[in-house]
């Protein structure tokens, strides 16, 4: 384990610890560089994203065991808040755009689905992003840990 830790220690071109600032930070750089932490028992880390311009970027926890390590994925508390707010905001805007208008039910029918579809038209790019970007960092990280 001691090889492995200090293999993810080499690779870390940013130390930083899991936190807001420090995700903030690698929003806005897109080097692709492993940002983190190691600690005894395991180990966080991340890279910007290089397709979404780091708001959502993969972070990876490590926890050593005896023999394995095992992997973790989730995202960042950046794109979390963001995510969050974009959501709140459409969904407030097309109440008040519905409940403002006095017009039939097919057309707030309809507006209800064209809003929908065009939220799809950008959570999908962002789903297809972070998954990519996920397959990316693990793939690093399965490379560092599987280095003798």
């Amino acid at each position: 384990m001691k090889d492995i830790k200090r293999n993810i220690q080499k690779k870390i071109a940013h130390t930083a610890e899991d936190n807001l600032l420090n995700h903030l930070k690698t929003f806005w750089r897109s080097d692709g560089k492993l940002t983190g932490i190691v600690n005894e028992d395991g180990f966080t880390v991340w890279a910007s994203h290089y397709y979404l311009g780091g708001i959502v970027h993969v972070i990876v926890d490590g926890v050593f065991t005896d023999q394995k390590v095992l992997l973790s994925t989730r995202i960042n508390i950046v794109g979390k808040i963001f995510i969050l707010l974009f959501l709140s905001v459409w969904i407030v805007v097309t109440f008040l755009f519905i409940f403002n208008h006095e017009n039939s039910w097919t057309f707030s029918v309809g507006l209800i689905l064209s809003w929908l579809f065009l939220l799809a038209m950008i959570i999908v790019p962002l789903i297809a992003g972070y998954s990519l970007e996920r397959k990316n960092i693990l793939s690093k990280v399965h490379e560092i840990i599987n280095t003798p």
